[in-house]
């Protein structure tokens, strides 16, 4: 079914309104919502996807970087086989 001529006067104005990342995966699409309602149920989707994709990137992102910390002693350097709370402190010679 082929929206009319108002419908997709609002559909181009619905799309006006979305994220670029949003209109490039609807871009990718072999087939185009052809409603209002289609249109709106997939740029949810997607943006639903992609957020999901963004929660879990800045999960492991944390992770990795919480795992480095305790992997570097005080000074910053890394000591292999050491959590960072058993490496010695140098002492000072003063």
């Amino acid at each position: 079914m082929e929206a009319n001529l108002g419908e997709r006067a609002t559909i181009e104005e619905f799309k006006n309104g979305l994220k670029g990342a949003i209109l490039d995966a609807l871009a990718l699409r072999p087939d185009e919502p052809t409603s209002l309602n289609e249109l709106a149920e997939l740029a949810i989707k997607i943006d639903n996807r992609q957020h999901e994709h963004h929660l879990n990137v800045a999960r492991n992102s944390k992770e990795n970087s919480n795992r480095g910390d305790r992997e570097r002693n005080c000074n910053g350097r890394r000591e292999e086989g050491k959590p960072w709370e058993a490496v010695e402190r140098p002492q000072n010679s003063a």
